[in-house]
C-alpha cells in the first residue's frame, strides 16, 4: 500500500512540473510568450491568481486547469496574439474569476494578477466586493536558456 501511495504521489508531481504550451505554429521557443500569475507575496492585494482557462482570437479553448486535482496553472507559453483569460482569484474569504483579454506580443514576458475592488458589508464594515484580473509586461528574462557554465 506504501508503494501505490509512494507512486501516485510521483505520478502528480510530475504532472504539475511541465508548464502548458500553446504553440500551433511550430515556433520556436525564443519567440513564445510567457505569462505567469502572481503569488499572494507578488499580490498588492494579497490575493493569488491562478489560470483557469485560456482562449485565443476566435474563443477557442487552448489551455484549462487541471481538472482532476482542481489545480489553476501558474505559467503558459503560448504564441504570440490575443487571448482571453479567466483567472482564479484567490485571498481571503472568497474566490472569484474574472475574464481579462490581452494582446502578447513576441518574446515578452506577462503576470497576471487579482485587482481587489472594495466596498462595504451590512454593517458599514470595508470588505472586498469584487476582482478584476489585470495583465502587465515585466522584465524580460530568457528561461529557456541554462546558466553559462562556470570556469
Amino acid at each position: 500500500m506504501r508503494n501505490i501511495l509512494f507512486f501516485l504521489a510521483i505520478i502528480l508531481a510530475g504532472c504539475e512540473t511541465i508548464p502548458p504550451v500553446y504553440n500551433p505554429d511550430g515556433l520556436v521557443d525564443t519567440e513564445l510568450v510567457e505569462v505567469t500569475t502572481a503569488t499572494r507575496k507578488e499580490s498588492p492585494d494579497g490575493y493569488k491568481s491562478g489560470i483557469v482557462y485560456v482562449y485565443n482570437e476566435i474563443g477557442e479553448r487552448v489551455v484549462r486547469h487541471k481538472k482532476l486535482l482542481d489545480v489553476t496553472v501558474e505559467k503558459v507559453f503560448l504564441r504570440p496574439g490575443v487571448y482571453t483569460f479567466d483567472i482564479q482569484c484567490l485571498g481571503g474569504n472568497g474566490v472569484a474569476v474574472p475574464k481579462v483579454t490581452h494582446e502578447l506580443l513576441k518574446g515578452k514576458l506577462y503576470k497576471i494578477y487579482c485587482a481587489i475592488g472594495k466596498g462595504k458589508n451590512l454593517f458599514g464594515i470595508s470588505v472586498d466586493s469584487f476582482a478584476q484580473a489585470v495583465v502587465r509586461e515585466v522584465e524580460q528574462h530568457n528561461t529557456y536558456m541554462t546558466e553559462p557554465v562556470k570556469e
